[in-house]
């Protein structure tokens, strides 16, 4: 859900681009209060509730922001028919508070949920919900690092969708490439979030081999296991021997600007002494 509180315009973008769901004009999204409740002891609180304003209409009227349309986002992983009755709850009271169309976005990561919630629900006579279900194959491939840069919150989606897509990886590293460093990393983290096992591991490989750096938990670890594996190979190929002591103290080293300097002089020492020198 990280994705849509950063980027709200995420949810209008999946349901025009992903799910061909035709959308009021609007200029900006933005996040607004996800806490449904009533005065009740009841919580009541949807993943991410997004509303699209139309701030150019808001010229016009005095300057009092118009809501056009609101975006309730729920992610399901799993299928529980009861779910439908909170849903239909969080669109009645959204749509009461704000006075317009409600649409109830259902990410599903596994493609059977998707199929099984994608679908009319009877709720009872003449009372019908329809979400607009996004699973895997509405999902596109990453294969252009152009669109990675575009919409880095779909590419992260798309990539944990299809994580074993050939090239897909080397493709998302090389459009997180063009934006903000910061940002890269942060998407970075998603990703890996998002991926497990084998798809992740080939991940943080790709990562590592990147010519930005993603300053960040996961990839200063990525990137610096590269390095000290890399000097290792350098200081063998030269023949420099280095005691118990001296891999401890690179395998043990985490500031990666360290590392770096060592890097940077392994080409000519000829002792582990040259290499550690102050």
């Amino acid at each position: 859900m990280q994705l849509f509180k950063d980027c709200p315009a995420f949810a209008p973008q999946l349901l025009s681009e992903c799910l061909g769901v035709e959308l009021p004009e609007f200029d900006q999204a933005v996040l607004q209060c996800a806490d449904l409740g009533e005065v009740v002891p009841v919580e009541r609180r949807a993943d991410a509730v997004i509303g699209l304003l139309d701030t150019a209409l808001i010229a016009r009227i005095e300057k009092h922001e118009k809501t056009e349309m609101l975006i309730v986002v729920e992610v399901q992983n799993g299928f529980v028919e009861e779910k439908i009755y909170r849903w239909a709850e969080y669109c009645g009271v959204s749509a009461d508070r704000s006075r317009c169309p409600v649409a109830l976005l259902v990410l599903c990561p596994d493609q059977d949920d998707a199929d099984r919630y994608d679908r009319w629900f009877e709720l009872g006579p003449g009372f019908r919900l329809k979400p607009q279900v996004l699973g895997p194959d509405r999902l596109p491939v990453v294969t252009s690092a152009d669109d990675v840069a575009r919409s880095p919150e779909l590419a992260v989606l798309a990539l944990a969708a299809h994580p074993d897509a050939p090239g897909a990886q080397k493709v998302l590293v090389e459009g997180l490439e063009r934006i903000d460093p910061g940002d890269a990393a942060k998407y970075t983290e998603y990703t890996l979030t998002l991926l497990d096992g084998k798809a992740r591991d080939e991940l943080e490989e790709t990562v590592a081999m990147g010519t930005v750096r993603y300053r960040s938990e996961y990839t200063d670890r990525f990137v610096g296991e590269g390095l000290r594996k890399g000097l290792f190979l350098v200081l063998e190929s030269r023949g420099v021997v280095l005691s118990a002591e001296d891999r401890r103290r690179i395998e043990e080293c985490r500031d990666q600007e360290e590392i770096e300097r060592w890097c940077g002089r392994a080409g000519t020492a000829s002792t582990a002494e040259d290499l550690f020198r102050e």
